[in-house]
This record gives structure tokens, C-alpha cells and sequence, in this order.
């Protein structure tokens, strides 16, 4: 089930995730000024204004068992907006994306890391996320075609390990 939100109402969208109480929650967000942003919601929730929302593309705001995903294909659209959890029964498999991080550019400071990927991409990450040798663990939910051919229909991320640690 998809729901819109309007694409310049900061309040709407953070009453939304709220709505969703997902316990001890990461923010993966994407933006058009070139960065990605992994980050606890408190921080997130601290952070996000106007500036933030009108270069918002994605949003994935999750734990270990649920995911609240926001999204919009271009900048002048508004958002739309779809949950899954752990119950949803559709036939999946979980895949690990290993993180392709230049350590060499990597900068850190109390509250966040600044990562830079080997093909030159940012990646703004919350200081608790480990992501040295970081893996991204997804679920994939399994469509099929009239043919019985399977294709990935939606994912939903299940968090970060670092360095074989917890996932966050």
C-alpha cells in the first residue's frame, strides 16, 4: 500500500516515521547534493529541515524487523510512502552488499564518519554505525512472472554489520 506526503512539509514526514515506533531506527537517506546519510533517527530527526527535504530522493528509515520507505522520482514530485515488517510472507531471500569504501579517504569526528566510496561517492555515516569492512544486509522480496520466471520485486533493509560486529 503506497500513501503520498507532500514534498514540502517537514512536520507531515517526521510525524510519519514516528507513527511507525521502529525501536533503536537507522535513516538511510539519499539527496541530490551528492551524499548519502546513514544515521540513528535522533540525529536525523534533529538535522532534517527544509534543506534536507527538498533534496530528499529516498528515505529508508529502519531496524532489524520493519522499514519505512520514502520516496519521490524527481525533485518536483510529491513523496510516496510504503511499509514492510518481518511478517510479510512473500517468498525472500537475504543478501549481504559488502561496502566499497577508500579508506584512505575516510574522516571521522564525534558525532558522524565521512566515507568516501572507491567511484568517488560520499556517505555521511552516524559514529555508532561500524562500517569498517561494512556489509548491507537486505531482504529481497520475490515477484513472479506469468512465465514462474522470479524477480526481485521490493527489498527492505535489515542493517549494517562492521567488521563482522553488530548490525545496526
Amino acid at each position: 500500500m503506497s500513501n503520498k506526503i507532500k514534498k514540502d512539509n517537514v512536520e507531515e514526514f517526521l510525524k510519519i516515521m514516528e507513527n511507525q515506533k521502529i525501536d533503536n531506527g537507522f535513516v538511510l537517506a539519499f539527496y541530490t547534493n551528492e551524499k548519502i546519510s546513514i544515521e540513528s533517527y535522533e540525529k536525523f530527526e534533529n538535522r532534517f529541515d527544509d534543506d534536507k527535504i527538498n533534496h530528499l530522493l529516498e528515505l529508508r528509515f529502519y531496524n532489524k524487523s520493519k522499514e519505512l520507505k520514502i520516496w519521490r522520482n524527481s525533485i518536483i514530485e510529491e513523496f510516496t510512502f510504503r511499509v514492510l515488517d518481518e511478517n510479510d510472507e512473500r517468498d525472500s531471500f537475504i543478501e549481504k552488499q559488502f561496502l566499497d569504501i577508500d579508506n584512505k579517504k575516510t574522516t571521522k569526528s564525534n558525532d558522524f564518519t565521512k566515507l568516501t566510496s572507491t567511484g568517488g561517492g560520499l556517505y555521511i555515516i552516524d559514529s555508532s554505525v561500524d562500517c569498517h569492512n561494512g556489509v548491507l544486509n537486505i531482504i529481497n522480496y520475490i515477484k513472479y512472472t506469468k512465465e514462474g520466471l522470479a524477480k526481485i520485486a521490493d527489498f527492505r533493509i535489515l542493517g549494517i554489520e562492521g567488521g563482522g560486529r553488530n548490525v545496526k
